[in-house]
């Protein structure tokens, strides 16, 4: 790579997902997620019936999983109305993910209404 140049989101966010203390699993999730993001927005729409069927687990044991990336700051969760999700790519930093949410440990509401309201920014994604 030429000096200067920025290493692509995509790469940062696997080198991030491999150097974490999330489980093997979790990491593989977040890896197979990753894959199908969108490049500059970092958000992916895959189901948890292609993700359970592609790594070899229950829909259940995906969201669980994917649960786990969301508490240690490596994805954010939308579920929408239909009842999909949207995850958007995102890497922690000590003072929380990169687009400025409190970390786990700051967030002082419940957990059903912990993104009530919230619009991230993608600014720098």
């Amino acid at each position: 790579m030429a000096a200067g140049s920025k290493v692509p989101k995509r790469v940062a966010y696997a080198d991030a997902v491999a150097a974490s203390g999330l489980p093997a699993t979790t990491k593989a999730i977040c890896l197979l997620i990753s894959e199908s993001a969108n490049p500059e927005s970092g958000r992916a729409w895959p189901s948890r019936a292609m993700l359970a069927r592609r790594i070899g687990l229950t829909p259940g044991a995906i969201s669980g999983h994917t649960s786990k990336a969301e508490a240690e700051g490596y994805l954010f969760k939308q579920r929408r109305r239909n009842g999909t999700v949207r995850y958007t790519l995102t890497i922690p930093t000590p003072s929380g993910p990169l687009w400025g949410l409190p970390s786990p440990t700051q967030r002082a509401v419940p957990q059903a209404d912990k993104w009530a309201g919230y619009q991230p920014s993608y600014e720098g994604w």
